[in-house]
């Protein structure tokens, strides 16, 4: 099952005429040795996907040449680049409100509850730029038997859509882009930590922008 979307598709001819339809142009001939032709297109400036690559889906963006040999094949070159955005500015006032999470475990042996672990975690803001430190503030009370230890892990999310039928195919694809692992926190212990995570170049979130993708990432 396969399906596909067009964002940019633009033509011009460099050097020479396009036979119009129904016209009879001649195409004129370019004397031997090496020639240059400047041109021009305008990235439209509405919110483009970026670029991707995965086994399920890719996301490209090309420019590609063809010269026009009568009676021949005509030779072509391609040449690809990469699309950043959609831009997202993490200095919004929707994404500086923190946010915070708690957890607890507990255990049981046979009847015998045991002391509960429990973990609280916050983050200043909710959008990060490639680059960017996370600081991710936790607190760990142990109030188990055994040794615990935090584990995060920020995950990529790719959803790919195609549209058959009433329900369309759907297929969800996972990526680990980091993870953290932190001290030993031992029974009947308190620990409070500022883990620093760096995140790496990845893709930007991708939600409502593209119909076939979307891309987003979660702590966990």
């Amino acid at each position: 099952v396969k399906d596909d979307q067009v964002y940019i598709d633009e033509r011009a001819v460099i050097w020479g005429e396009r036979a119009g339809e129904g016209l009879d142009v001649t195409v004129p001939v370019l004397v031997r040795g090496q020639h240059q032709f400047p041109f021009r297109f305008n990235i439209p400036e509405t919110n483009l996907p970026c670029s991707f690559e995965s086994r399920a889906c890719y996301i490209r963006y090309f420019v590609k040449v063809t010269i026009d040999i009568p009676y021949a094949s005509p030779p072509q070159g391609i040449k690809y680049f990469t699309i950043i955005g959609p831009h997202i500015d993490c200095m919004d006032e929707q994404y500086l409100k923190p946010v915070s999470g708690q957890d607890k475990k507990v255990k049981c042996c046979l009847c015998c509850a045991k002391g509960p672990v429990t973990l609280s975690c916050s983050l200043d803001r909710t959008a990060f730029c490639c680059g960017e430190t996370l600081k991710l503030k936790s607190m760990i009370d142990n109030q188990g038997e055994e040794a615990v230890k935090l584990k995060v892990r920020l995950v990529q999310y790719c959803e790919f859509f195609v549209e058959r039928g009433v329900l369309g195919v759907n297929k969800e694809v996972q990526h680990l882009v980091l993870e953290y692992k932190g001290e030993t926190v031992v029974p009947n212990e308190r620990q409070d930590t500022c883990a620093n995570l760096r995140i790496p170049t990845v893709p930007t979130t991708m939600m409502g922008v593209c119909r076939l993708a979307q891309i987003y990432y979660t702590l966990v």
